[in-house]
This record gives structure tokens, sequence and C-alpha cells, in this order.
């Protein structure tokens, strides 16, 4: 078979994989390089749930009859399962795709079959182990109970919390192998409640999302807090995505047993069967499933579809946040045994995480672990900043409460995130109070970071703010070019594995004959002479390298180099250096076939750029060209100049942000990574300095021309700087604002902030976004001594960015690599100048100087908050300066007062300077709102777990057996209602037959809301109940008859049914197919009521349907309980409004039918725009 028409087969039959259903494989996809495919098998034996497993087919124009696969992972597996894959290119030989993927899973799956029989020996060792070394370092730390921590002996551990059946439950996970099924005990229940009312008690919301009951195998719970009460300023809350509307939530999933603070003292970590989540959501709790799909395994392949926020704004969804992932992380694999060591030796969080960190790595190396025996300072700092609700520690009360302790430790993670590494999560060291978290200096730490998918999503941040990408990748390219004596970038990109071309510059010193040299550009390191094909896309490498050829592979990234082109106007050859960078997608012999990624002019100057574009590649003839491989790693060279020519190369071979976010927005279904245009290592760049950004910048003007996208930020513009470009910019975590306001409260002047300019050169901006203001680098002279320098002049600050030599590059297109180019040529915005409007205490005699110019020393009382940037382009797109209100003008302190360019006065708005405008109202800053009123929360609480919460009565049950209180022992009382269970005759109701679609899942669903009901049914007044049951005569569990009772005796319905002489209304309750995820079917019987039409009222419609959104698709929650069904219906009977239920006089005793309460249903949802459920047809068909 032709290659093209084998590789058509081989791709279809991978389509065809990915949409059948294989065991135990998902996420089928699309490797590094061409025919390459990756998948994730996943089963619970396997480590951290998945593995992630590449497959390169070998001979793909054989394929699939003359083919065979190389199938290996790069995770760490078993020497068996390394040893299965390893046989699997012949085992699978000559199979399709969807053959090899079935045998793969059933092998492994083999050998995971054997494996299980040693698997709890194994890992209950382990974990001893691991469990030794926090104990032994624990006793090194301080004194304690010596039994308390890490006991690794099987104990007591109660009563499991679930009753395990061979059935699956709705929505649930299969419960765990080696879990303990026994029922539930009401010790038990009430411990589970208690604890929860505790975290109530402490200020946060609770909900129950499944489970906690007597049947299921998997119970979920959610604790919640509105962002708004976490203490942060309004720029943290943008630049985490977190609206001060939404709620951090922690989910909490337990599988088998509860686990009390005490268990999960006693018990090793590992047989703890607890996971977290943190998400953000528009409602104190999610739906269900959503819940159980935030516990889903993280897709190997895309990562970062993870935490990415691309995603709509909708009622109740739960989302991943950028900075909940790494405290996510360390929740589920260090805050269980952080915890146990604090309750040891009474350490602070931090110490905890000392000792653990400590311990783990004496478990690998078997090192000592070498803690001193007493701290007199705890290493935790800046909690009085915090707000109370996150300053309270449940771990120092006598009776801790596990879920408490955990919600407390996640809170403060995330509000103090900027202060500790997103992987290791060990504090940084660094003096810089960022705005976003990041990593440490550990490579190691970086690389995970990059692969984990942390940070913010490149896609988004391209889609939403295009020009601040264009900004970033500005700063970068300025920081590493050869315009300045020597790069002005401090942290480079290591770790990373970013492979670069085997080009240098012309400081190179380690010249050999080989190379060649390009004029006044760099040298090609042992280049291949080649011939090139540009219309075949193809290379012939010359015989002579026949016995000495470079070890080429598939996949293989290489850069030619062209001096010659063809011109597609005058059909000349012309004289032009140009790379193409390609991959190796087929070889045969010494052919070698491409795929052309990038080309462009090696002097990217504007000039040049613009004669490319007038170059024909498909018309020029074969020609004599040189090669070489793009696989030298960027850690090891040698010098920081090698590196940052390099990495220029690199950022030369990007598309510009605008053709990225077209590529994005062309489809919805589009990845950047996927684009063939990327070199891999180019787009591993462009993700480290965009997720590398640690300040908050958000674009005002759009520079096009065009509206800003995104929020409107008009009122924010500051008015006398044209031919600007504006953007929002702000530095230092919550912690370095709440110091800020501190400072500002030994202010006693009116106006208790400054405001300053600062500029620096553009090459610095790279770094002074990632590392704040600060003066550990000297770049213009220390002439008014240490720290960072200000100015209220504009043009006096302007004179240290050295502008003159950005803006001269411009304009002088024909200079060698060395004298200029500082602005990245892709670049839309073309930035030549930048400078920063910043906020200052209002203290200036205490500065290090304050005239001429202002020297601060104190970096906390530094608060950036404008950021502006002159464009390259000769027209001004940016907005004409119109009048302002004065009223809305921040009044600057007349002594400081600044000067924009030329000495003008310029207009800066209050909403720009909010701490400052704040403090002039009422002597603070920024406004952390943390103080909202209850009522605020508008959110309400569900019926279900306002009763999971409620108090246990003491005297709630008239008899110790709870099936005694069926149908003829109900506790009522005669005085307090005339009704009378037992007195409806069922023999003139509809009895139906099990209906077909009885599934299991739908039956233990409801049986769970039978066993509830009778539960409170047994427990509560009949007359305070205002419902009635009668369990003995449910037939079909699909069809309830349900009796509303005992109404306020003032209601309008209540008169009426006692001058009829009836005591009851009486429901039906039909469960569809859906149910849960459909609603019931909810309609009265008897008797009849007032149309509405006639004056009636109470939501019945005039066919006896209940007239309730909740009752429709588009207001059923799957969690909602059939209680709180049973309580809105009869609170809607109640309801005056718009008109009161009465009954109908005429015919009161006559009954509904179904279809016409059917009929009646639907005209009145498609009244409201309701959804109706598609199964209800099926109501009138029984």
């Amino acid at each position: 078979m032709r290659p093209n028409k084998a590789r058509a087969r081989m791709e279809a039959d991978l389509q065809a994989a990915e949409r059948e259903t294989i065991p135990h494989i998902q996420s089928i996809g699309r490797g590094d390089v061409q025919d390459e495919f990756t998948f994730t098998f996943a089963h619970p034996q396997i480590a951290y749930g998945q593995i992630e497993i590449r497959v390169m087919p070998q001979d793909v124009a054989g394929y699939p009859s003359d083919n065979s696969f190389l199938v290996y992972t790069n995770d760490e597996v078993s020497s068996e399962i390394g040893e299965t894959l390893d046989n699997a290119m012949t085992s699978t030989a000559d199979m399709c795709i969807e053959s090899l993927l079935r045998a793969i899973s059933r092998q492994i799956c083999s050998v995971l079959d054997v494996q299980d029989g040693n698997r709890d020996g194994n890992a209950s060792m382990m974990d001893a182990d691991v469990d030794a070394d926090l104990h032994s370092a624990s006793e090194s730390y301080g004194s304690g109970d010596d039994d308390i921590l890490f006991d690794s002996d099987d104990s007591d551990d109660g009563e499991a919390l679930f009753d395990f059946s061979n059935d699956d439950n709705f929505g649930g996970a299969d419960g765990a192998r080696n879990i303990v099924r026994t029922s539930i005990s009401d010790a038990v229940l009430s411990t589970i409640r208690q604890d929860f009312r505790t975290v109530r008690d402490a200020g946060f919301r609770v909900g129950k999302i499944c489970g906690v009951d007597y049947v299921s195998n998997t119970s979920i719970m959610t604790m919640s807090i509105k962002a708004r009460k976490l203490g942060l300023s309004s720029e943290t809350h943008t630049a985490w995505n977190l609206e001060p509307s939404d709620y951090v939530v922690l989910l909490i999933q337990y599988s088998g047993a509860y686990v009390s603070f005490e268990d999960a003292i006693k018990k090793p970590t590992q047989q703890i069967p607890i996971e977290f989540r943190l998400r953000k959501c528009s409602r104190y709790r999610p739906e269900i499933e959503e819940a159980f799909s935030a516990f889903k395994p993280i897709d190997k392949n895309h990562p970062e579809k993870s935490n990415q926020e691309i995603m709509p704004k909708e009622a109740g969804g739960l989302f991943a946040f950028g900075v909940g992932s790494s405290t996510e992380l360390l929740l589920d694999s260090g805050f269980l045994p952080m915890m146990k060591i604090r309750r040891q030796t009474n350490a602070s969080w931090d110490d905890a995480k000392i000792i653990y960190s400590e311990a783990t790595k004496s478990q690998r190396d078997r090192g000592s672990i070498e803690i001193p025996t007493s701290r007199s300072k705890s290493t935790d700092t800046g909690d009085k900043n915090l707000p109370p609700i996150l300053r309270n520690d449940n771990m120092l009360s006598k009776q801790p409460t596990l879920p408490l302790v955990a919600m407390q430790f996640a809170l403060r993670y995330l509000v103090k995130c900027t202060d500790y590494c997103m992987i290791c999560h060990n504090r940084i060291a660094e003096n810089f109070d960022a705005l976003k978290p990041y990593v440490c200096g550990n490579s190691l730490c970086l690389f995970q970071y990059m692969n984990l998918g942390l940070g913010p999503s490149t896609d988004h941040e391209i889609i939403n703010q295009e020009h601040v990408v264009d900004l970033l990748v500005s700063f970068c390219y300025a920081s590493i070019s050869n315009s300045w004596d020597k790069p002005r970038m401090r942290e480079f990109p290591l770790g990373l594995n970013l492979r670069v071309p085997h080009i240098r510059d012309l400081t190179y010193t380690k010249k050999t004959d080989r190379d060649i040299i390009i004029t006044n550009y760099g040298i090609l390191i042992d280049p291949i002479e080649i011939e090139v094909s540009w219309l075949d896309s193809k290379v012939v490498l010359p015989d002579i390298l026949q016995g000495n050829r470079p070890n080429m592979t598939i996949g293989q990234w290489i850069v030619i180099h062209t001096g010659t082109a063809f011109h597609k106007d005058t059909s000349k050859t012309v004289k032009m250096d140009v790379f193409h960078y390609a991959r190796v997608t087929q070889i045969i012999g010494s052919v070698l076939w491409l795929h052309i990624a990038s080309s462009h002019p090696v002097r990217m100057t504007p000039k040049n750029r613009k004669q490319y574009q007038d170059l024909d590649w498909q018309q020029a003839e074969p020609q004599k060209a040189h090669m070489v491989l793009c696989d030298l790693l960027l850690d090891d060279l040698e010098t920081d100049f090698e590196r940052s020519f390099s990495l220029t190369l690199l950022l030369h071979t990007l598309p510009s942000v605008g053709e990225m976010r077209s590529f994005l927005l062309g489809n919805p279904a589009r990845q950047l990574a996927t684009w063939d245009r990327f070199l891999p290592a180019a787009m591993r760049l462009l993700r480290w300095i965009i997720a590398s950004n640690r300040s908050f910048i958000v674009q005002v003007d759009d520079p096009s021309g065009g509206a800003s996208k995104g929020l409107d930020r008009s009122q924010e513009r500051i008015s006398g700087l044209s031919g600007w470009t504006q953007f929002r910019f702000a530095q230092g975590s919550p912690e370095k604002e709440a110091l800020f306001l501190t400072a500002l409260q030994e202010v006693k002047k009116p106006v208790r902030t400054i405001l300053a300019w600062h500029g620096s050169s553009l090459g610095n901006w790279h770094s002074i976004i990632r590392e704040g203001l600060n003066f550990d680098v000297v770049s213009n002279g220390r002439s008014y001594g240490d720290g960072v320098y200000f100015s209220p002049r504009f043009d006096e600050s302007l004179g240290y960015s050295n502008h003159h030599r950005a803006r001269w590059s411009l304009t002088n297109t024909d200079i060698d690599t060395h004298t200029a180019l500082a602005i990245w040529p892709q670049s839309s915005l073309q930035i030549t100048e930048a400078i920063s409007l910043n906020e200052l205490v209002n203290l200036p005699e205490r500065f290090k100087c304050f005239t001429p110019i202002y020297v601060v020393h104190a970096l906390h009382w530094i608060q950036c908050r404008y950021l502006f940037v002159r464009t390259g382009s000769s027209i001004d797109h940016t907005p004409q300066d119109s009048k302002r209100s004065k009223a809305d003008e921040f009044k600057q302190d007349k002594e400081y007062v600044i000067q924009g360019p030329s000495g003008q006065k310029i207009y800066v708005p209050k909403v720009a300077i909010p701490s400052a405008a704040e403090s002039q109202r009422n002597g603070s800053s920024t406004k952390l709102e943390v103080d909202v009123p209850e009522s605020w929360d508008t959110d309400d609480e569900d019926v279900e777990d306002a009763e999971f919460l409620a108090p246990e009565d003491d005297t709630k049950n008239c008899a110790a057996d709870p099936s005694e209180h069926l149908s003829s022992t109900l506790c009522y009382q005669k005085s307090q209602t005339d009704f009378r269970p037992g007195s409806l005759d069922y023999s003139l109701l509809p009895q139906l037959a099990r209906p077909s679609y009885a599934t299991k899942p739908a039956q233990q669903t409801i049986q769970r809301e039978l066993m509830k009901l009778q539960k409170v049914q047994s427990e509560v007044p009949l007359h305070e109940l205002g419902w009635y049951m009668d369990f003995e005569r449910i037939e079909n569990m699909f069809q309830w008859i349900v009796e509303l009772h005992s109404f306020d005796p003032t209601l309008p319905l209540a008169k009426d049914m006692k001058a009829a002489g009836i005591t009851s209304v009486v429901l039906e309750i039909r469960f569809l197919r859906g149910f849960p995820v459909t609603p019931p079917f909810v309609r009265v019987i008897q008797p009849r009521f007032l149309p509405f039409a006639m004056g009636g009222g109470g939501h019945v419609t005039a066919g006896g349907a209940m007239c309730m959104e909740l009752l429709t698709n588009t207001g059923w929650s799957p969690v909602s309980s059939m209680e709180s069904v049973l309580l809105q219906v009869r609170l809607a009977m109640c309801n005056l409004e718009p008109k009161p239920a009465r009954l109908d006089s005429r015919s009161s005793s006559r009954q509904y039918g179904i279809r016409e309460a059917v009929d009646a249903y639907t005209r009145a949802a498609s009244m409201h725009g309701w959804e109706v459920p598609a199964e209800l047809k099926e109501v009138t068909m029984e």
C-alpha cells in the first residue's frame, strides 16, 4: 500500500478507535511527532489511577498487515507492566489500532490480577516505612505521646459509614477493593453531623452532595465560603480569576468508612480513603454530576485542561482555578501527614511541612533526619494579617474535627499561595511578595509545574488578553536581545528540556573549520550540506554521509539555512539568508521528507520581513543549503550570551499573537499546542513566558484601535498621556497589600498616598514583572542611595529607560545583531518605551531621599498601579481625552502632584487608585471585602443540608423501634389535627405496575429516598410534618401516594377543605425513566381545585399537575431530595400570591385524570419557557 493511503487508513482507524468504548482505555490522542498517538490506561490498581502510553508505528507504509508498533510509557510502572509494553511490538504485530488497544488493555489487566495478591502487604510496608520516618522526625522535634503519631498497626476502625451492595449507585464510584462493608450506626452518623455542624458554626457553608446514608458506597461533602470574605483586593480577585461573588468550595470524598479526626491520627495515611478537591462555584454547593466529575483522573495528555479557566459563567458551575490547583495538590499529598505532625509536636503548619519534607526525603535516601528539639520562633509569618475566619485554628481546640481542619488548612494556603512553591510547597526565599503564585528556584519544580499544566491557560490568555501576551513576549525578547552590554534576563527557563538549534552567536569561541559563519549574524555548528526541494518538501543528504550519517529519526527537528530565494514578482533569484524550521516526517534512504513549520529571514528587521513576504518557495528550483539539528539542550549552554541567542532563535519562529488568536477562534476545539506551526520548544517557551508572569496586567486601551476585549475599562483611563497605551499593573500578594495598609495608618495627612513614575530600560521589564520593583541590580547608578528610584516628573523617569536606543533600532533596519534590535519583530505593539505609575506611602520625609527624586527603600511602601508603553506604530490609536468630572478625579497631595509628558497636567480618576480613593473616604486602603453580612449571601440553603445539620432531638421518638412508627402507631395529637392516617381508600386510586425501565440504579435511589422519608415520618409529629405516606401500601416504588394535611386553618384552602369535610389533598408522584436526572411528575388526584382562570391559585394547574419550575428539567437538580420536593409542593399550595388555592365546590369530589394533568403541565411549562422531560409522554401510556 502506498505511504499516503496507508497513513490515511491508519488515521481513519485512529479516529474510529476514539469513538469506541474499550475497557480501561481513555483519552486517545495525537502524540508529539507525526503518526505517534497516545492513550491513557486507567485502573484502580495503577499508581495515581492511570498511566500514559505512547505508540509509534514502525512501518506506516505497511499498515496494518506489515506493520508493528513500538509501545512505551514515560511514567513509572512496575517491571511487569514495562515488560508487557516491551513485548507489545511482537504481540501486536499486524493489528489494526482498535485491536492493538484491546490487546494491551487485556495484557496489562492480566498483570495487575497477578499482582493483586501482594498489593495489600506491599502498600502497608511502604506506608509503614514513611510513617516510621515521620515518627522519628517528630520525636526529634518535640515531646508527646509516642503512640499517637502514624501508628501502622491495625486499629479498631469503628463502624463503616456505608452499607455496600453489589449494585451500582447512581453517579457513584466503585467501592474500594479492601473496604469493610458494614452498615452505619447512629453513633457514627451523630459524629458526622456534629463534625459538620462545627464547620458551619465556624462560618462556612456545608453541603451534603451524596451519600452519608445507609446504602451509598461513596459520599461527597462540601464546605464553602464567599471569596469576598478572604480579605483579597480587587486586583487579586481579577488576577486569580476569582470573583468576589464566587464560592471557594472544598469537596471531600469518602470511599467507605467515614474518617474522623481520631481515625486519621491513628491510621497510616495510605489506609485513609479520603480525597480533596478545591474548586470555585457560583453556588455554595455544586450539582452531583459536577462533584463526581471533579474527582475524575486528570487527562495526562492535556493536563492544562484540568486547570484552565476557559469556561462560561453558569449557575452552580464547578470550576478549577489556577491558584487553587497547587493547594489541591498539597491537600492530597501532604495535609494528613502534616496534620499528624502538628498533633504530635504542636508545631505550626510551616514547621510541620519542613518535618514532613525531611522525613519523606529520608525515606528516599535513608539518610538521617536532623530536626532541632525545639524552635524558639515559628516559621509561620503574616497570619495576623489574615481575616479572623482564616486566623482561627481548629487544631488548637480540645476536640479538632477533620473537615474543619482541612478547610482552614486549604484556605490558609490558598490566601498565602504566593509565599510557597506551587510544586514542592516550600516557602519561597525570594524577597518579592508576588500577586500570582509560582515555583521556587528548583528546576525540577519548574519542569513539573509546566508538565502538570498549572498556572494560567496559554490559549485562554491569548484569546482574552492578546495585547498582554504580546507585551510579555516583547519584554522577554528585549531582555535577551544583544542590544545590551549583557543579557538582562535574570532567570533563564532551565529544566524545561528546551531543544535549540546548533547555531551560536559570533562571540562563540570554540568554532571549528567545519562551522560556517553567517555574516554579521552567527555561526552554524557542524552543518550538513544538502539539496532541498521545496515543491516536494524533501531533503537529499549527500552520498558522502553514507558511512557517517547523523542519527536522524522521524520527528527530529532541523533547521535549514538558505542564502538565495525566488522572487514572485520579478521571477529572479535574490540574495537573502533564511532559516527554515522543519520536522522530519519520513526517512527513506538518504531522502528526508519534511513538514516546514516556520521560515523567516535570519536578520529579523522590518525591512527584511517585508522582503521575505515577496518570496515564492513553491516555484524555487532545488537548491543547495545547509542543515543543522535542533536538539541542543539549552541547559548545556555555557554562558548567558549563548542562552539568550538561542532563545531569540526560538522566539523568531513564533507566529504573531494575533495569528495565534485567529487560529484559536477559527475552531473552538483547537488548541495552540496542536498547531503545526509551532516547534515544541517554542511552545514550551511561550507557556513559560505567560505562566512565569507574577504580576497582574490587563489592558485598558486596545492598541489596534478597536474596542478593548473583555471588561470595559474606559473609566480607568488616565488622561493626558496621548500616544501611550495603558495597562492596569499590580504587584504584591494579599500579605504585602496588608502591610501597605498598615503603613498607611501611620500617615496623619488628609491624602495618605502620593503618585510617582518609575522608568527602566526595556530589557529590565521582563524581570520587573516577575521579581517586582527592587534594588537588587544596579542599572543606572545609585547617586542618591539604595532603594527604588521614582520621580513625580514623567520626563525625568523616562530618561532612565534608555528609550533612544529602542527607537533608533526601528528606523535603522540594516544594523547588525550586536548593536540594536530589542523589539520582537512579530509584535503588533512594537514597544519602544515603558514606564509605570506607582502609589507610595505619603511619608516622603522617611524615604531614603525625596528631593529631587524619591528613593524608597521600604518595598512594602510601593504599590504598582499602571504600566504605560509607547508603540512603534506611526499611527496613534489611543482614544482622545475628553472632559472628565472633577468629582471623579483623584485629589493628589498639593505638595507632591505628578506631572505628565512635557510637564503637562494629567487626570487620574479615583478608580485608578482604589486604595488611595478609599483612604480619602474612611482612612483605609484597598477595600478588602471581609465582613460582609451573611444576608448578602442570597444563595438559599438546601433543605436537605439544613435537615442534615439540624441538632438531634432527644425526645423525638415515641418508641424505641423505628419500625413501629408506621401507619398504625404514628405520633400525633388529635387536638392539633383532624387528619387521621389510614382513612384513604386506595381501591379508588390508580394503581400502576412496575415500569419496564425500573433499573437497579433508579430503584436504589428511590429506595434511599423512601428510607429517609420513613425515618422522618417516624420522628416528626404528624401535625408538624404536614404530609403522610402509608409505606405498607407501596407496591410499586415508582408510584407514590402522598397526602398533604394539617394546613394553616386561616388559609382559604383549609377553610374550603373543612367546609367540604376533606382532611387531605391526595398527590400522586410518578418517577420517570430518567430519574433522578429528570424530575418526578407530581399531580393532585383529589380534590379538584378551582382553575386559575376562575380565581384559583396554589400553583395547581387546571388538570391537577403542579405548576412549579422545580418539577421541570429547567429547575430540577438530581441532588434534590423527595422530602424537599414535598415541602416545596406544600408551600406552593399555601402561597397566597398571586392567588390563594381554592377548592372547586362544584366537583371537589371528582378525581383528576392523568391525561388532563400531563396536558395542563405541558401547557404551563411552555408558557413559562420551562423544559419538559422527554419521557413524560410515557406517563399517559400506562
